[in-house]
C-alpha cells in the first residue's frame, strides 16, 4: 500500500481509467467530479499503477467460474495464482469449518495435490462470516500455496494468495 500511495494512489488509478475512456470524468461525487479530483493526479510509477495500455493481465485479475461445484458461479482471483496451478485436479478433502481444516493442515493431513473444501463458513452457514485468511496463512506458511486448491463459501480479502475459489 505504501508503493500504491507513493505512485499516486486512487486518484492516479482514476486518471488512468479516465484517459482510457473507461469511466465518465463528469460524474459528481461528494467531493466534486472525478475529473476535478483527478486533474492534478499523476501516475508516478507505472509498474505499480499500470496504464491500460500495459496491463498485468489483459482480462483482469478475477474470473467467474461455473461448474459442478459452483453451480451458480464461483470466483477465483487468478492474478494471485501461479500459471502452473491454473489447471488443478486432486483428491477432495471436505471440512465443515475453517477450524477443522486448520487442525488438519497443522497435523500434515493436507498435502500437495489435495483440493480442500471448507464449507459452512459463508453467509448461510456461519455467524459473522469469518475470514479464511487463517487457513490460507497456514497453507502459504507450509509452502502449499500453488500445491493445493481451496474451495470455500467463506470470505477472502483482496490480499489472499494461492489457489482459492469462493
Amino acid at each position: 500500500m505504501v508503493e500504491f500511495s507513493q505512485a499516486g494512489g486512487l486518484e492516479a488509478v482514476l486518471k488512468e481509467l479516465v484517459k482510457g475512456g473507461k469511466i465518465d470524468a463528469s460524474v459528481k461525487g461528494l467531493f466534486g467530479s472525478i475529473g476535478e479530483r483527478t486533474e492534478k493526479a499523476e501516475n508516478k510509477n507505472t509498474e505499480v499503477i499500470r496504464p491500460l495500455s500495459n496491463p498485468i493481465n489483459p482480462q483482469g485479475g478475477l474470473a467467474v467460474l461455473h461448474g459442478n461445484i459452483g453451480t451458480e458461479s464461483a470466483i477465483v482471483k487468478f492474478s494471485a495464482v501461479d500459471n502452473a496451478a491454473w489447471k488443478f485436479s486432486g483428491k477432495a478433502r471436505v471440512y465443515d469449518s475453517q477450524d477443522d481444516a486448520w487442525n488438519a493442515i497443522l497435523k500434515d493431513e493436507i498435502v500437495a495435490g489435495d483440493v480442500v473444501v471448507i464449507r459452512y463458513e459463508g453467509p448461510r452457514g456461519s455467524p459473522g462470516m469469518p475470514h479464511m485468511e487463517t487457513f490460507m496463512a497456514a497453507v502459504l506458511g507450509k509452502g502449499l500455496g500453488t500445491k493445493i486448491a481451496l474451495v470455500s463459501d467463506g470470505r477472502f480479502s483482496g490480499a489472499t494468495g494461492g489457489l482459492a475459489i469462493i
